[in-house]
């Protein structure tokens, strides 16, 4: 299962790998004869070949994409102009046909998690300084946005209202689709309790260990999937 992400990802970089194939010889032409025979930083570097490998740094750096092609496009940087387009042009390739046969989990996916971690984080560390109620608020909105996205990823359409409630219905949605286990919707029906009581401002009723308890538990939720 793919997503928009992906497809928009899928097609920048054959695009880009053609434009690398198509330019291929200029980079190893005799009016580069020096640059080629004395090595990386010998000469300029060819204009066209410079503006594809930024472009191509740029691409391979953008978040949810595993890091080893990035360092795999690094690794470009340090032998000639020769074998470097095609060394670019095939990491470019590996991308694709990882993408195209599902070995990379969804680019859309990879970077809510990335996001939703960084919100966790966040959330632990005012709950270090004593912020239950912050806390618990932002581990809700982590918890929200996750629910919504294992909804899109089923194409699950959960009608949501502007008088609230969304994280409910994402829930039962999940449950009723049987995408989400009977003991986890259990377990998630009380962290939307406890978020609820965070933000209608219940101090009595979110306490530093069932916020705690949620953060550990979220991590765990988004790592190991719904039916754990």
């Amino acid at each position: 299962m793919t997503d928009k992400w992906t497809d928009e990802l899928l097609a920048k970089v054959k695009r880009l790998e053609s434009e690398f194939e198509r330019n291929e010889q200029k980079f190893t032409s005799r009016d580069h004869a020096n640059y080629l025979l004395e090595g990386v930083g010998a000469a300029p570097l060819p204009s066209e070949f410079a503006r594809l490998r930024h472009r191509a740094r740029t691409l391979l750096s953008q978040p949810g994409i595993p890091r080893h092609y990035y360092e795999g496009f690094l690794f470009s940087e340090q032998i000639p102009v020769a074998k470097s387009g095609q060394h670019v042009r095939g990491v470019l390739r590996a991308l694709a046909e990882d993408l195209e046969d599902g070995n990379i989990p969804p680019i859309g996916v990879m970077v809510r998690a990335e996001t939703h971690s960084d919100l966790l984080d966040l959330a632990e560390s005012l709950l270090d300084n004593g912020n239950s109620l912050p806390a618990a608020a932002v581990a809700g909105a982590v918890l929200e946005g996750h629910l919504r996205g294992l909804c899109d990823q089923a194409d699950i359409k959960v009608k949501v209202g502007n008088k609230g409630g969304s994280l409910g219905k994402y829930a039962k949605a999940l449950k009723d689709g049987n995408l989400l286990a009977k003991d986890v919707y259990r377990t998630v029906s009380d962290w939307i309790t406890l978020r609820n009581d965070a933000a209608h401002m219940k101090v009595d009723k979110v306490s530093e260990p069932p916020v705690r308890a949620m953060i550990a538990g979220l991590r765990s939720f988004m790592a190991f999937g719904s039916r754990t």
